[in-house]
């Protein structure tokens, strides 16, 4: 996958890809279908929940498509000179404000001593082994193997020599993440395995750091749009059929390794494809369509709030759960994600311009105040 001249350099203003947006609004809307209780489900989605998996893929998704952005951010960054201070803060201003909020109403309404882990984001490190954080917080450990992330990936592609990033990736960091996988269902059985390679950072890191890679191909991937489709098609097409063979023919937990390496394979073959789409093109009008690109623009807060609402609408073990209570949870779990980001995340977005500028401060001494390169920052998650 890594060829040996250096990786291509990110485009030097960085473009939007509208398609990403509703890619991740069709992510978490995946996520949220698959905690709707199936018992409230027609059969037809119940079999259709089996076979797509969507709960598992949801994450995934978002895993390929944060390893990419922020790779690219980070590389944009890299060229521009500008100090990785800035990312830190960006993300703080993005990530802590909405995140703790929900913990402080949780710590109100539902007290638990188990909410400890989810404070310092190891919610998906302490289970199974030491303790589960509380139930209606269980969706938090994906937010944790995130922010382990940006508390390395940074460092590897900023400090590293640019050629050597793509190889250290392809190289060091997937080989380590199929590696600590193996050996987990070695160590491990049944259950305790799955949940160690579904949830642990190490193997969940294989399908950020994938991301990353596609970051870093970036250009060679949008320079050759059509031969980039069929190639991520392919891709997606045989890690389908691996993952039918696998589950038909894995035996015990080597299933868990066999699905987080071809599931990250069909992940990154997904979002591979969306990068390169041709504008206009149908696929890439369904992925922009206006609402999932608004389900994108909410998603955060979406894949927040959701599960704790479900919990409390349709009780701790569904058992209040029906039709229209269910509804009423989806419709509920919108809502307050669209009052979270109007009201409360959107303020501390905006300081993002005040705390942590992405113009390096020899630009702003010499650009003129008409400058647009000066008030433009790069995409953002």
């Amino acid at each position: 996958m890594v060829e040996n001249p250096p990786p291509s350099k990110p485009p030097r203003s960085l473009d939007h890809l509208p398609a990403l947006d509703g890619l991740r609004g069709l992510a978490v809307l995946m996520v949220m279908w698959f905690h709707v209780p199936a018992s409230v489900l027609p059969d037809w989605s119940d079999r259709l929940i089996r076979v797509l998996r969507p709960g598992y893929f949801g994450v995934d998704f978002f895993f390929v498509l944060s390893g990419f952005l922020i790779t690219r951010i980070l590389l944009d960054y890299r060229q521009r000179g500008v100090p990785m201070r800035v990312f830190f803060v960006r993300r703080f201003l993005r990530i802590f404000p909405a995140y703790y909020l929900l913990l402080a109403i949780m710590a109100i309404v539902a007290p638990s001593e188990q909410l400890w882990c989810c404070v310092v984001y190891l919610a998906n490190l302490v289970w199974p082994p030491l303790m589960e954080p509380p139930a209606a917080l269980h969706h938090l450990w994906s937010l944790s193997v995130e922010e382990h992330f940006y508390l390395v990936w940074p460092f590897l592609v900023c400090l590293l020599p640019l050629p050597s990033v793509a190889r250290v990736v392809a190289y060091v960091v997937l080989p380590l993440s199929i590696g600590v996988a193996v050996l987990f269902a070695v160590v491990y059985e049944g259950e305790v395995a799955g949940a160690m390679i579904w949830q642990n950072t190490l193997p969940r890191s294989l399908s950020l750091a994938a991301g990353g890679l596609l970051a870093l191909h970036e250009g060679r991937l949008r320079a050759a749009p059509l031969v980039s489709l069929l190639v991520a098609g392919g891709i997606v097409l045989a890690a389908g059929a691996g993952l039918v063979v696998g589950k038909k023919f894995a035996e015990g937990d080597a299933w868990y390794v066999v699905r987080l390496v071809v599931g990250a394979a069909l992940s990154t073959g997904v979002v591979a494809g969306a990068i390169c789409l041709r504008p206009g093109s149908l696929a890439q009008r369904a992925l922009s369509a206006e609402p999932l690109r608004l389900a994108g623009l909410i998603s955060y807060g979406l894949y927040l709030y959701h599960h704790p609402i479900y919990y409390a609408v349709l009780g701790p073990n569904n058992e209040y759960a029906t039709p229209a209570r269910a509804a009423a949870a989806v419709v509920l779990s919108f809502v307050v994600a669209i009052v979270s980001y109007q009201v409360w995340e959107k303020p501390f977005l905006r300081l993002k311009s005040v705390w942590g500028s992405p113009v390096p401060k020899t630009r702003l001494a010499t650009a003129a105040p008409s400058d647009p390169a000066s008030a433009s920052p790069p995409q953002s998650r």
